[in-house]
């Protein structure tokens, strides 16, 4: 019973000078945030590629030939909307270094990043600076084709020299044939992933531009659900 009652007061002692409960006003709700934001491990916050960016450019410069700061500094780029400098970066290192710009099995990690950053690039001006209802359904038609075609022309281009090297790559084979759908194409024969056509009368429809909530930030939305009750 005795250390029951210790362990009783030890918490409510605990309660009593915990942080939350001794806030008083929005000065002390403010100070919370500040704190939680000092406190915060930037290595492991997984929205904090900005700030990982720049941490690793930073030893860069105390390291400038160490190949896997490079290609982490262009990985974070990329993360954080920076991908044109996450593409610029990565095509300096590839003309800087011949071992980097001969696709093999050692460099295939900077031809994939590079691949992902254009049809990033391409997603980034088309399916947000140009949005409409069609966007990113999957398969892509009609309004949802890209009208600035060159990030997925230099997607389809880099993919296809994946492809030759690694044909049973299935990553690399369905984002070449995204990369495809986007500009209102088809994959040849050997790299094609068939996709059911749209039937117009079971299509859900995307309606959120034109009621005014689609709005873009940090995270995007998903609905899930068995709509035309098929199963």
């Amino acid at each position: 019973m005795f250390a029951f009652l210790l362990v009783l007061i030890a918490s409510c002692k605990n309660r009593e000078t915990s942080p939350v409960t001794a806030l008083r006003g929005e000065g002390d709700i403010q100070d919370s945030i500040e704190r939680i934001i000092e406190n915060t491990n930037v290595a492991n916050a997984i929205y904090e590629n900005s700030a990982r960016a720049e941490f690793l450019k930073r030893n860069i410069q105390n390291d400038p030939t160490n190949i896997a700061l490079h290609f982490h500094f262009a990985k974070e780029l990329l993360n954080a909307g920076k991908t044109q400098q996450a593409i610029d970066h990565i095509l300096e290192l590839m003309n800087r270094y011949q071992e980097i710009k001969e696709l093999n099995e050692q460099n295939k990690l900077f031809h994939e990043l590079l691949g992902i950053s254009y049809l990033r690039l391409a997603e980034q001006i088309n399916c947000q600076q140009n949005h409409n209802g069609e966007s990113c359904i999957v398969p892509i038609t009609g309004e949802g084709i890209h009208k600035v075609k060159n990030g997925s022309e230099m997607a389809v281009k880099k993919y296809g020299e994946i492809l030759q090297k690694f044909p049973d790559d299935d990553r690399s084979r369905w984002l070449y044939n995204v990369a495809q759908m986007t500009l209102g194409q088809e994959s040849p024969e050997e790299w094609l992933i068939s996709v059911a056509d749209k039937d117009t009368g079971k299509v859900f429809s995307n309606i959120a531009t034109d009621i005014g909530v689609d709005h873009n930030h940090l995270s995007g939305g998903v609905i899930a659900d068995d709509f035309n009750n098929d199963g």
